[in-house]
């Protein structure tokens, strides 16, 4: 199946938090016996890591969100280190691994723990975490006490956990409503297939290349003012389409600017875009910045 052309970049905004959430789902076993104090315990990982996207716009921030990512990935590590250094070493290699986690872990919001081997009707603890050296902390710590408690009550599988982490990103309304209508576009032009593609595409890791590139998008700076007054301008002989910053059908004899990358939009709607943002709405083409 084709990959989009485009997918909402991952790492181009600084203004977000982070929802983390391990989750131990192993019963209490039933002794059978003395405990067996097993040397070692295999874990079954799974990782839930989601991206949405939310508009800046206070009036709009309980709108649906904008998907950008949603991996699910199993992780199996046959044999769980006994040693606290090795379990740590171990945890921060998977939450660094960019094909897991393709995002810094640095702005925790809320950390979360369940363990359903605790024998209590609350099981859920919430931790405050600031930084992934924390969160690494935490997690080996979780792990190490799982593990310890588990091979005490005789459990004879492997522990099955899931990590679910979640990034929230603040954007411009004007960017969403961008996103929002490129997607609407597409699904219009392919009713059948688009919707499928796109959840096909952002549910498989971003290749390094990708992730290269969403980076150099860091920092916002508006388009070069000589850049803006030399784009080619047109005056509309029919309508019908719509301008995918304002969401406004085109009227004929509209004037239009269209950018190097053949994408056009309402000459108003183009410039004020430009004065914030030096990338295309659509395919995030880019301008030369001052």
């Amino acid at each position: 199946m084709t990959r989009p052309a485009w997918l909402p970049p991952l790492n181009s905004h600084e203004n977000y938090s982070i929802n983390v959430g391990i989750h131990q789902f192993n019963s209490c076993p039933i002794s059978r016996g003395p405990p067996r104090n097993r040397k070692s315990i295999g874990v079954t990982l799974t990782s839930y890591v989601e991206v949405r996207f939310y508009s800046d716009d206070v009036h709009r921030q309980d709108y649906s969100p904008f998907d950008g990512l949603a991996l699910c990935q199993e992780i199996r590590i046959s044999h769980i280190p006994s040693s606290e250094v090795k379990l740590r070493n171990c945890v921060t290699e998977i939450l660094q691994d960019r094909e897991i986690v393709p995002f810094k872990l640095d702005k925790i919001e809320c950390y979360r723990e369940t363990d359903e081997l605790e024998p209590m009707v609350d099981q859920s603890f919430q931790y405050q975490v600031r930084s992934q050296r924390d969160l690494v902390s935490r997690i080996t710590d979780f792990l190490y006490f799982t593990m310890h408690q588990y091979s005490q009550t005789g459990g004879a599988d492997d522990l099955t956990l899931a990590l679910r982490i979640e990034k929230l990103v603040t954007i411009p309304d004007q960017e969403l409503e961008a996103w929002t209508a490129w997607y609407e576009e597409q699904n219009r032009a392919n009713p059948c297939g688009f919707e499928k593609e796109y959840w096909a595409a952002i549910s498989v890791p971003r290749t390094v290349h990708e992730l290269w590139y969403e980076s150099s998008m860091l920092a916002y700076e508006s388009a070069a003012k000589s850049c803006i007054e030399s784009l080619e301008k047109l005056v509309l002989e029919e309508g019908g389409d719509t301008c995918t910053i304002c969401l406004e059908e085109w009227r004929k004899g509209e004037e239009v600017t269209k950018l190097p990358c053949s994408h056009a939009f309402h000459a108003d709607c183009a410039i004020q875009w430009l004065k914030t943002s030096h990338f295309c709405p659509i395919c995030r083409f880019m301008l030369p910045t001052s």
